[in-house]
């Protein structure tokens, strides 16, 4: 199998400007690829925290992103301080059977980087099949990350993340 290269991006529904990073070189930079700013679609009438089944390959799933979960803040990035720092990035592995099926895209997944050092509640934006979204979603759990900061405590922020899977 060749090489699987994980990018991991954080943008917002403020548009910023998305970082990439490569897991194996471990350095962030910017994409300059990617666009200036992120749009997000209109929120759909189904909440992240209820949504159990992943989209069909190749979808973008509308999903709406609630201001509280569980009775904690969750904010944007354009209304904190200091974004989050990641810190480990573990790879997604690329599944045989999706290597099988010549399977190489995009797994984007939204999630909360919350305030105690924990990636909670994803979702998935953008599919794959043949366990790839389950393969991203593992490998998101396991983000090490310094919080964000809003006038010096830690809080809670959305997050995209962007799995590249090719072989």
């Amino acid at each position: 199998m060749k090489q699987l290269i994980l990018w991991l991006s954080i943008a917002l529904a403020a548009g910023v400007c998305p970082l990439t990073a490569q897991s194996q070189s471990g350095r962030i930079t910017r994409d300059p690829a990617a666009p200036a700013t992120a749009p997000i679609s209109e929120p759909p009438a189904k909440p992240i925290a209820q949504q159990n089944t992943a989209p069909s390959a190749n979808t973008t799933a509308k999903i709406e992103y609630p201001e509280f979960v569980d009775g904690e803040r969750i904010y944007k990035m354009k209304e904190i301080n200091v974004r989050p720092v990641v810190r480990k990035k573990p790879e997604a592995e690329f599944t045989s059977k999706a290597h099988d099926h010549g399977i190489e895209g995009v797994v984007k997944l939204r999630a909360i980087f919350a305030a105690n050092g924990d990636v909670k509640v994803i979702g998935i934006l953008q599919s794959l099949p043949y366990g790839l979204d389950q393969s991203a979603i593992k490998a998101a759990k396991k983000i090490k990350f310094e919080p964000a900061l809003k006038d010096g405590r830690p809080v809670s922020v959305w997050a995209q993340l962007e799995y590249y899977f090719s072989w």
